[in-house]
């Protein structure tokens, strides 16, 4: 089943991947998030959570490289 996470008020909800309940939901200051599939609206939340996990786990693997290399050359200089 799919599930599209909203948020509002930083409070995540899932509900189930219809364009008309979205709009409801968009309407009453609920922004889009991502659409996902899941079992379940809990699982749909735990879902999201691990592809954010994985981003934020991207991005300061490379931001930590970035700072090393920068360090290193200006060691070097």
């Amino acid at each position: 089943m799919y599930f599209y996470i909203i948020k509002k008020d930083n409070c995540l909800s899932a509900i189930e991947a219809d364009e008309k309940l979205f709009l409801a939901y968009e309407k009453r200051g609920f922004t889009y998030i991502d659409k996902v599939a899941a079992k379940d609206k809990k699982h749909a939340i735990k879902c999201l959570s691990k592809t954010s996990n994985i981003v934020k786990s991207s991005l300061s693997i490379m931001l930590s490289l970035a700072v090393l290399g920068i360090t290193i050359f200006i060691i070097k200089m």
